[in-house]
């Protein structure tokens, strides 16, 4: 016998469709940005590919529907991870962003690169990591 209340206790993971989400990944490196589109298109997700943060930004602005997170290098031309986050978020406020990088998240944020509580992913990663990381900051 199920109960009403199970129902209501389903795990967010379980009522999204990754499907339905679009990620704005917005890496330079033209082989890493195949891998990681790759990885995320496995499970499910829909991917707008940026090769800079300036294309991003205008990825960002051309799209007319929802773009639920932004995967981000932490160091881009012209305009680096943290920075291209800001300022997506003035247009889409609720857009999740996580930033990925070679250097560890210390590093980083010594730097001034990454303000704390900034979601982060250090490369190399395997394309469950990438998708737990994307899965866990989605359902925030």
């Amino acid at each position: 016998m199920v109960c009403a209340s199970h129902a209501e206790e389903e795990p967010a993971q379980m009522r999204r469709r990754p499907e339905s989400e679009i990620i704005l990944l917005a890496v330079e490196d033209a082989a890493i940005r195949d891998v990681v589109r790759q990885g995320l298109q496995v499970h499910g997700y829909r991917v707008l590919e940026a090769h800079s943060g300036d294309d991003a930004l205008s990825r960002c602005a051309q799209h007319g529907g929802p773009i639920h997170l932004l995967l981000a290098d932490a160091h881009l031309n012209v305009i680096d991870g943290q920075p291209l986050a800001e300022s997506v978020r003035i247009s889409r406020p609720d857009m999740k962003v996580v930033c990925i990088s070679s250097l560890n998240y210390e590093t980083l944020a010594k730097k001034g690169k990454l303000p704390a509580g900034t979601h982060f992913l250090q490369k190399p990663f395997s394309s469950t990591l990438l998708a737990a990381k994307v899965r866990a900051v989605l359902d925030e």
